[in-house]
């Protein structure tokens, strides 16, 4: 044995081995919350969805067949929204607004 004591009571192992410590909570912590939590922006059926992309682009060709066109205003709030529609459509044939978020 040295004049300093045993190795193990040395502060700069018992710091190095705290950080290691500290080091694998975190990671740990980290994996957990990795597998936890969701990841919004990849979808399931990607597949599915870039399908879909050439659906929505015939509904604006459609549009613009019949003339359609709509502008949407988001009040100061955040809360509410109104949508223009032009020309007015017939009160008997009801359109449909569906918002998405772009994810």
């Amino acid at each position: 044995m040295s004049a300093s004591g045993h190795w193990y009571r040395q502060p700069v192992v018992l710091l190095f081995l705290g950080l290691l410590l500290v080091t694998v909570v975190a990671c740990m912590g980290l994996i957990f919350m990795a597998i936890k939590t969701d990841d919004g922006l990849v979808t399931d059926d990607y597949y599915k969805r870039g399908n879909e992309i050439g659906m929505e682009m015939s509904r604006d060709t459609q549009a613009a067949k019949l003339g359609l066109s709509a502008q949407i205003f988001l009040a100061q709030d955040g809360r509410s929204i109104r949508a223009l529609l032009i020309p007015m459509p017939d009160p008997a044939q009801p359109i449909t607004l569906r918002l998405s978020h772009p994810t």
